[in-house]
């Protein structure tokens, strides 16, 4: 796994808050900067000198950005394929004139029953239910991200087939160090059954939204149904403050987009990939796999799966 190709996609936290309350979100922000929209305009020139050909716009909420609409504008003038992910709740009339210009938008949605009580905002089901309907006439591509709980476990089938007449793709999230993570995790086949259900039924593309050890699988063949992870490798994230990172669920510094150097020796010294842990290293799925998700365990450094290790999932 040397010589490894550059980096071509960066997730872009434009906003550090949100209008939704998730208990399970890893998004905690220290800085409640927005970036600018002069900053953007810095950072897709840099983006684009390095040759990146794809930008995800995320936070916190990015449509609680008084700039979205410009900053989407933006960076489909510079030329990159440009993709988002939201909660769906604040999108207005004015706003969704510029979803012409992205090529796909997620949409965090947990359940009929239970989304309100999740994300703690009375009505917002039926709102961004209302919104979806409308996104879908605009964007080139909606899917659906769903992050299962002790609470909506049961709701994901019925969610993916209420929205089944306005969705691509539905996504199931894998929920990381929250608490109820290890009982989520416990529950990953029966998540993958529920996607193959949900392509098979539905005729939607349907996987599990993160990471996850290949070598935890019950049946290898489902891998197409787990989805690849390459941070740090294809992807970087940058953070509200310009701070480059792995990934968007790390807190750990490596480099900074405003900087001229750009990537500090923590970056390199992860690419060189000798952190694996050896049976990783030595797998014929490490370059899908790459060793499930790398901050499952903490935000501030990197190491193989914390499921790894375990002897049944």
């Amino acid at each position: 796994m040397t010589n490894l190709a550059n980096p071509t996609t960066a997730f872009i936290e434009i906003s550090p808050n949100c209008n939704f309350n998730c208990s399970f979100c890893f998004s905690k922000f220290k800085s409640k900067k927005f970036l600018s929209l002069s900053e953007i305009k810095v950072i897709c020139k840099r983006l684009k000198e390095l040759e990146f050909e794809e930008v995800i716009l995320f936070g916190g909420e990015p449509t609680v950005h008084k700039k979205l609409g410009e900053i989407i504008k933006t960076a489909f003038d510079n030329g990159f394929k440009v993709k988002m992910v939201s909660n769906g709740y604040r999108i207005s009339n004015d706003l969704l004139k510029y979803f012409k210009y992205l090529d796909a938008i997620s949409i965090s949605v947990h359940g009929k029953v239970h989304h309100d009580e999740i994300v703690k905002v009375p009505g917002a089901f039926s709102r961004v239910f209302e919104n979806i309907k409308k996104i879908s006439e605009v964007c080139p591509s909606t899917g659906l991200l769903f992050s299962p709980t002790s609470q909506n476990l049961n709701e994901i089938f019925e969610t993916a087939s209420l929205f089944s007449d306005y969705i691509s793709y539905f996504g199931i999230n894998r929920i990381i160090r929250a608490e109820e993570s290890k009982l989520l995790d416990n529950k990953i086949h029966y998540l993958i059954n529920e996607a193959k259900r949900i392509s098979k039924e539905l005729g939607i593309i349907s996987n599990i939204a993160h990471s996850f050890p290949y070598c935890k699988l019950r049946n290898i063949s489902d891998i197409k149904f787990i989805s690849s992870c390459k941070a740090g490798i294809n992807s970087i994230a940058i953070s509200n403050e310009g701070s480059i990172k792995i990934c968007s669920a790390s807190d750990l510094s490596v480099g900074n987009i405003f900087d001229y150097d750009l990537y500090n020796d923590e970056f390199y010294e992860y690419r060189k990939l000798s952190w694996l842990p050896e049976k990783c290293k030595k797998c014929k799925y490490l370059g899908q796999c790459f060793a499930g998700c790398k901050f499952s365990i903490s935000p501030n450094y990197y190491c193989g799966d914390v499921l790894i290790e375990q002897e049944e999932v």
